[in-house]
């Protein structure tokens, strides 16, 4: 089972508890700043993805890292995490809370990779276009991807729409195989 998989039971748990406890905000922050640690400090991202045996161990590394720093909701939250051997899950957190939080306000989460930084206008033109493609609200996140050569690979709900120029020269290979 992938990491997003597990992980969005827990999400959807915490935000459905941080809304109806009126602390919604505080969970935000909380998730925010989680994103940034395991973003700035790549060796407990890779301590969350490796493969635990020892549970106790996971226990403590979650109240060490994590609890001293977020509020209790979210505390409790990451200490089920780890009392369930699912450490793993944390660093899909942000991702899924923004997932959860999109999917209450019917708004829809794009993300787009590009080769390079896309302007302020190309950025607005593509959330138009998926604006009305999808009926809803678009809340887009950039993803720099040297590997694409050119163009944009957009994904949303499950769904990618690969426009890169790695993309068309792949489904060129399949075609004239």
């Amino acid at each position: 089972m992938s990491g997003m998989l597990i992980v969005k039971r827990y999400a959807r748990a915490l935000f459905e508890s941080a809304r109806e406890s009126g602390n919604l905000e505080s969970v935000k922050a909380d998730i925010e700043f989680l994103e940034q640690l395991l973003e700035s400090a790549p060796e407990i991202r890779a301590y969350c993805l490796k493969s635990h045996r020892d549970l106790q161990k996971e226990q403590e590394f979650v109240k060490t890292a994590f609890i001293p720093y977020v509020s209790s909701l979210t505390g409790r939250m990451l200490a089920l995490m780890g009392e369930n051997g699912r450490l793993g899950g944390i660093p899909f957190l942000a991702e899924a809370f923004a997932m959860e939080e999109a999917e209450a306000s019917e708004t829809r989460l794009l993300e787009i990779e590009a080769p390079r930084e896309l302007s302020s206008r190309e950025l607005q033109d593509i959330e138009e276009k998926m604006r009305k493609r999808t009926g809803g609200e678009i809340l887009s996140r950039m993803v720099i991807n040297p590997s694409l050569l050119g163009g944009i690979r957009l994904t949303w709900e499950n769904r990618t729409l690969d426009l890169s120029l790695k993309g068309r020269i792949q489904a060129l290979k399949t075609k004239l195989r």
